[in-house]
């Protein structure tokens, strides 16, 4: 018995796309029994948000674009939903806004989809609500974290690594250990 199903992050194995073939079946069929159960929450995490995005883009894998975003920290962009999402009820407003003026989530990844491309896909607007945007270290606006609109199939991803401020200390690497960036890490898996 389990109350979720996190697809996390990861590489992409070595293949050409975004993600191995075989890990897109596996998901797709774990989607498809999550979404039967009802009330079953997803969540992806990075390569996972990708992932999800596809699913619900009905595995149109063209959804996913390349993005320059290797090892870096960053501000969260906050949008009109930022207020409106089921993690703002559950994070003070006051660490919200510590991640979207200061530079406290760690980014790792070289796919996601843009703001734009989410915006005109209603594949994806009628299922998903944006909650933040970042940019990648072109200067490219992204959607780094959203959920679904209706709780009847709780979906949410980031493009972000909240865990990595509390477990990932190898060097070098960029990820933001302070204390703001540990407290919402852990903030944001109870949410």
């Amino acid at each position: 018995m389990s109350n979720g199903l996190l697809i996390p992050g990861g590489g992409s194995g070595g293949t050409s796309t975004f993600a191995p073939p075989a890990l897109l079946v596996a998901a797709q069929r774990l989607y498809e029994w999550a979404h039967d159960e009802g009330n079953y929450p997803i969540h992806g995490t990075c390569l996972g948000h990708e992932i999800l995005l596809t699913l619900v883009a009905e595995g149109d894998t063209s959804v996913i674009e390349d993005l320059s975003g290797s090892d870096y920290v960053t501000k969260l962009q906050a949008r009109k939903e930022t207020l409106l999402s089921r993690f703002s009820r559950h994070i003070p407003w006051a660490f919200t806004s510590k991640a979207i003026f200061h530079p406290l989530m760690y980014f790792n990844h070289m796919h996601g989809i843009t703001r734009d491309s989410f915006e005109n896909d209603p594949r994806l607007t009628e299922v998903l609500r944006p909650i933040v945007n970042a940019t990648d270290l072109q200067g490219t606006s992204f959607i780094a974290a959203f959920e679904s609109l209706s709780d009847e199939v709780p979906l949410s991803g980031f493009q972000f690594h909240p865990e990595k401020a509390q477990y990932e200390w190898h060097r070098p690497s960029n990820v933001n250990h302070e204390k703001d960036a540990i407290v919402l890490s852990s903030m944001l898996a109870f949410a």
